[in-house]
């Protein structure tokens, strides 16, 4: 989902010193802070358990058994079974692989759209920006759950309108973070230079303003995959998700949602995994934030 934009100062303007000596401040400063250790276990464990789910899952998550069906927590099963008799541990490791799939990648492509349209809005300014930031503006005002209920309706319920629904619903974020770090990047010296030493717009975007966006936009994604996380869930839990037999933590969530008293464990766990996958990403972009903040390295 669309995350508020963050003003981080740019990292060139601190005097990061050399390369070798900023990484080694910046990993004391990240781990300085325990809960961004805490995130960055978790979202390493959570990706670990996706990449390899097909190898470390103890059963096929699709596979039915009547005799099975609704076993509680045990030596068995070690998170129960649901109504089909399938078990939900290897439903949660193979669903933790699409919806960390899905998360990184359309983030990764919010990230690109919204990027791109900052910069290119900050640096031309004029009517350019007040298009590109109308439409940031707009998709911002639109909640976010009814444009995807909306788009895979038209679009259908295959993986990739869901997937360009995620991607589309959060790049204004990123767009007016950029355009505001361009806008004060511009009329630096180093730009002007590069400007009267007849330097093309894209090769002054390149080189020079976009690397100094890149510590707000790296924090912007790590919080902005939390939310596509939650996005996708939504969609899961409404029926305009995953579809079956593919696994999905959010109609999980749904299927056992009327066995709360009798089976807790059926909507439980896959919550438990919601939970985990959202904290940990935001715990993590929290000590990125603190970490690329240049006040570090003065």
């Amino acid at each position: 989902m669309t995350t508020s934009a963050t003003t981080i100062t740019p990292l060139h303007a601190a005097g990061a010193g050399n390369q070798y000596s900023f990484w080694r401040r910046f990993l004391r400063a990240y781990f300085r802070n325990a809960i961004a250790a805490v995130g960055l276990l978790i979202v390493t464990v959570m990706l670990i358990a996706a990449l390899t789910a097909p190898f470390i899952a103890p059963y096929n998550p699709n596979k039915t058994s009547v005799r099975d069906r609704l076993q509680p927590p045990g030596t068995t099963f070690f998170l129960g079974t649901d109504d089909f008799g399938r078990d939900i541990f290897s439903r949660l490791l193979h669903g933790a692989g699409f919806s960390l799939r899905i998360a990184i990648f359309a983030q990764l492509l919010t990230t690109l759209i919204g990027v791109s349209l900052g910069l290119i809005s900050g640096w031309y300014g004029g009517r350019v920006d007040d298009l590109i930031m109308f439409l940031a503006e707009t998709s911002y005002a639109v909640p976010g759950i009814i444009f995807l209920i909306i788009w895979v309706s038209l679009l259908g319920l295959g993986r990739e309108s869901i997937f360009l629904a995620l991607a589309l619903i959060g790049w204004s974020g990123d767009a007016r973070m950029v355009r505001a770090q361009v806008l004060s990047l511009k009329e630096r010296e180093y730009v002007v230079a590069a400007r009267a030493m007849g330097a093309s717009p894209a090769r002054i975007m390149a080189l020079h303003l976009l690397p100094n966006c890149l510590a707000p936009t790296i924090v912007l994604a790590s919080l902005g995959i939390a939310g596509v996380i939650l996005a996708e869930s939504g969609l899961s839990f409404l029926g305009v998700g995953v579809q079956i037999p593919d696994p999905s933590w959010g109609s999980m969530i749904k299927d056992g949602g009327g066995m709360l008293t009798s089976a807790w464990w059926y909507s439980i766990f896959p919550g438990l995994a919601i939970m985990l996958a959202v904290l940990g990403f935001n715990f993590m972009g929290d000590g990125l934030r603190d970490a690329l903040d240049p006040r570090q390295y003065e």
